[in-house]
């Protein structure tokens, strides 16, 4: 079962792609973790899911709580990108991004990303958007640490996200 915090379209949307989610299980009980809110209830579950090894994917909202978990601290930016379309550059031998090529569309989301400054040594980038920002990270991939975990600060269910349903397929699958 996968526990999943967050709004309910969003649930909704994850479900209809074969996740077997539920919002009201323990952390700890949970085979994976979706989540698309920013909370103190959320960054605890990521913090438990870390010490657990359960594998996370933060969606917007989850990608600030993910960044917070691990000691970040997320940015405004000056730019208006939120509901725009552009380029990523991604990196392709994540598992979520599998079969994927290495530059990908994506509706970006909230106008905030991780510092660079003060990013946390226990993450990776794992997606820029074309005007530079960090919009995907993952817990280093040497880390023994920490399950897999993974935050994207662009939207996966929108159509200028062609590749979003994949993205969501492939956390559910391959992680």
């Amino acid at each position: 079962m996968i526990l999943f915090m967050g709004k309910k379209e969003d649930y909704d949307f994850i479900s209809n792609l074969g996740g077997n989610l539920s919002d009201s299980i323990p952390v700890d009980s949970a085979k994976k973790l979706i989540l698309t809110e920013y909370s103190k209830n959320a960054v605890e579950a990521v913090n438990i899911a870390k010490k657990k090894a359960i594998p996370v994917l933060g969606i917007v909202d989850g990608y600030k709580t993910v960044v917070e978990a691990f000691g970040g601290k997320c940015c405004d930016l000056s730019v208006d990108c939120e509901n725009k379309q552009e380029w990523a550059v991604i990196d392709a031998t994540s598992p979520i991004y599998f079969m994927l090529e290495s530059v990908i569309k994506v509706c970006r989301a909230k106008p905030f990303a991780i510092d660079e400054k003060t990013c946390p040594m226990d993450l990776d980038v794992m997606s820029r958007a074309e005007s530079g920002e960090i919009i995907a990270i993952r817990n280093k991939v040497d880390s023994k640490k920490y399950g897999n975990i993974y935050a994207v600060n662009f939207y996966l269910q929108s159509d200028l996200t062609p590749d979003g349903r994949k993205i969501i397929r492939n956390f559910l699958e391959n992680v």
